[in-house]
């Protein structure tokens, strides 16, 4: 968390999945070394980002009288991502990465929980030898 706009770093670099991939396990290994207590509301906000979508089709499907509803409520979740995302990018000053954010935005959960899988899978592995 920055104070001011101005006190921003800033590094230009090519970013593939093995060093994305690598950035996950980094952030990981730090989320370790946290507060249990923020430890638990990440976790929180982790898997309510991860079920937002097969919730709501869920709830389309098992209650489709109440579609208003939960549309509502997913319009309303949506406008306010929408919302973060641009004040985002009028803080980073970059104009150009609204779609590619927002797509990232609704991926990332997912690819992030894969990633977390494996991750710890492959400690498990290398702690009994397998």
């Amino acid at each position: 968390v920055l104070p001011a706009a101005n006190l921003t770093l800033r590094k230009k670099m090519d970013v593939d999945s093995d060093v994305l991939r690598d950035l996950y396990h980094r952030s990981f290994r730090l989320r370790a070394h946290l507060r249990p207590v923020i430890r638990f509301f990440l976790r929180i906000s982790e898997w309510s980002s991860l079920w937002l979508i097969p919730g709501f089709l869920v709830l389309f499907i098992l209650y489709p009288g109440l579609w208003i509803i939960w549309g509502s409520l997913l319009i309303v979740k949506s406008l306010i991502y929408l919302f973060i995302i641009k004040r985002l990018q009028n803080r980073l000053q970059e104009q150009k990465i609204f779609v590619p954010s927002l797509l990232y935005g609704i991926i990332a959960p997912y690819y992030r929980a894969g990633v977390k899988w494996r991750f710890n899978n492959s400690r498990k592995r290398r702690k009994w030898g397998m």
